[in-house]
């Protein structure tokens, strides 16, 4: 498992605020040769969460007071510690370039993000493992846990339709945003 997966709706936003700012602020260890552009920082915060944040300059900010960022939603196995985030080469994170081709590459990423806002696709993925990043997006998230991963069957919960339980199948011992990864598959629920 190798891709990183953001909601594109929290994503786009912030690739737009890095294209229309007058100016960029990249941290200098992470500008290398490149001359400052238009891109998304991506780093890890203290707690170990994957976050991508624009560049542009003025910052954008959130009420409260912090940059905006999207979250990345990866798995978490608690049990042995184990969990689907990047180890950034660098402290300071990563920077994806906005604008440009990167060697491979279709079209430059931000067009890869318009493209998949007007396809009506709900995720961008990131491919840590190559260089540059290698940056789709997709209308259905893949990838959601290790291929090693055990389902089993259980009921979830599900808070937004009054705590009313259904059967699921679910991946034993691994999270997402403090809850279980559920599929419904037609023979469980049926």
């Amino acid at each position: 498992m190798s891709k990183t997966w953001w909601r594109l709706a929290e994503v786009s936003p912030l690739a737009e605020h890095a294209m229309h700012t007058p100016t960029t602020n990249t941290p200098m260890p992470l500008i290398g040769s490149t001359t400052a552009a238009p891109g998304l920082i991506w780093e890890q915060t203290n707690t170990g969460d994957e976050t991508l944040r624009s560049n542009g300059s003025p910052a954008w900010y959130d009420e409260t007071g912090q940059p905006h960022r999207a979250y990345a939603y990866t798995w978490t196995h608690p049990a042995t510690g184990r969990h689907g985030n990047h180890r950034h080469a660098h402290p300071d994170g990563d920077l994806v370039l906005l604008e440009g081709h990167r060697e491979g590459a279709v079209r430059p990423v931000i067009d890869t993000i318009r493209l998949g806002v007007d396809s009506g696709h709900h995720w961008l993925w990131i491919d840590p493992i190559g260089w540059p990043f290698p940056v789709g997006t997709a209308e259905h998230r893949g990838e959601i846990v290790p291929a090693d991963a055990t389902w089993i069957t259980a009921e979830v919960d599900a808070e937004a339709l009054e705590g009313l339980s259904y059967p699921a199948v679910i991946a034993d011992g691994y999270q997402i945003a403090d809850g279980v990864l559920p599929r419904f598959t037609r023979a469980t629920v049926a």
